[in-house]
């Protein structure tokens, strides 16, 4: 590839402008942005300020843009990218509300949904790094899309050291409304649940693993859970099941501790046969 355009320079996308400068020879990094940021000089060859949607009609010609945008966002800029004739593909965390608003472009082959499952602590682009996706799953739906142009993203994201795994956009959101969706609300609640007080003294690193990604930008999850609430909703009333009756087992005289134990089985096995 000799140019690829970023939307938006925030972590995911500021590590992929970074990556590409990294891993890719002399290909161009063009940056397109709200307005220019504290971006190392060397970082782009060009950038483009956006303030609106028409505004992507100015980025030159690429090999390849890349929507580093909230999925609100995605669904606006979408058209405007397709018509620049680039092959385009996104990084955000629902996908089929982004494939079905495709579906109705002229040039809808040339888009790949895409949603790498990396990221860090913390968001914006001072926390990028070109080394971020490395040996992460880099999720793709590319149901209908020109096969030059899933290798052009697959070429993307080989390069940035990432592993590719496709599926269904509808297989995608139900799968990461249980294991990033869901946990995003879990780790919330707990985190706010532990009180000032004896709560947070008594905080170890369970505690701390389990509420690393509480609270979150929210500019990023409002979209998340207005574009995956159904599955999300789904996945947290089985899980409030489950916990239901756990707690019963716990209350019963004596606690059941065959049901706990069992639990921990299954966990450990579960566990055993993904390591």
């Amino acid at each position: 590839m000799k140019r690829v355009g970023v939307v938006g320079l925030g972590l995911i996308g500021g590590s992929i402008a970074l990556g590409v400068r990294k891993f890719f020879v002399g290909c161009e990094v063009i940056g397109a942005d709200l307005r220019k940021g504290d971006w190392p000089d060397d970082l782009l060859d060009d950038f483009v300020s956006i303030g609106s949607e028409s505004d992507l009609s100015r980025m030159p010609e690429c090999d390849l843009i890349v929507l580093a945008v909230p999925v609100v966002s995605v669904l606006a800029l979408l058209g405007p990218a397709l018509d620049t004739g680039s092959v385009v593909t996104d990084v955000a965390s629902t996908k089929r509300q982004v494939a079905a608003a495709a579906r109705g472009h002229g040039r809808a082959g040339r888009f790949v949904p895409g949603h790498p499952m990396t990221g860090a602590p913390r968001n914006g682009f001072v926390h990028a790094r070109a080394d971020l996706f490395a040996n992460a799953s880099w999720l793709l739906c590319p149901e209908q899309v020109e096969p030059g142009a899933l290798m052009r993203v697959r070429t993307l994201i080989a390069g940035l050291g990432g592993a590719v795994h496709e599926m269904s956009a509808a297989a995608h959101d139900r799968a990461v409304a249980l294991t990033s969706h869901l946990p995003q609300l879990l780790a919330s609640a707990l985190r706010v649940a532990a009180q000032p007080g004896d709560d947070a003294a008594a905080a170890g690193p369970a505690f701390e693993r389990m509420t690393r990604g509480a609270g979150g930008a929210r500019s990023m999850w409002s979209d998340v859970f207005l574009t995956n609430a159904d599955l999300v909703a789904e996945q947290a009333e089985a899980l409030s099941a489950e916990l239901a009756r756990l707690a019963r087992a716990l209350r019963a005289d004596p606690p059941d501790m065959d049901v706990i134990h069992a639990l921990l089985e299954a966990a450990r096995r579960a566990k055993d046969a993904s390591s």
